[in-house]
């Protein structure tokens, strides 16, 4: 559960220290090179969860729609003391 997972290192971090996540989404501008970076990243459990990050305090997400397919850059903050 990725969710859980940033949720519990949150605590961990320093002070104004921050978690970033970045979402590939569907990669159409990869052109050949897509299908087996699509099987490494699925080899690896790596899914997109840009749609879930929102349910996170502090997040703040950048979308791109770059030639290269990234759907998300999402930052994660920990809360102001």
């Amino acid at each position: 559960d990725p969710v859980a997972a940033i949720q519990a290192a949150l605590p961990h971090l320093s002070t104004n220290g921050s978690i970033v996540v970045a979402d590939f989404g569907p990669m159409s501008g990869w052109g050949p090179a897509r299908r087996g970076i699509r099987w490494w990243l699925d080899k690896h459990a790596v899914k997109p969860v840009h749609s879930l990050l929102a349910s996170i305090p502090g997040t703040v997400t950048t979308s791109h729609a770059c030639h290269l397919g990234y759907s998300s850059i999402t930052r994660i903050q920990t809360p102001p003391c």
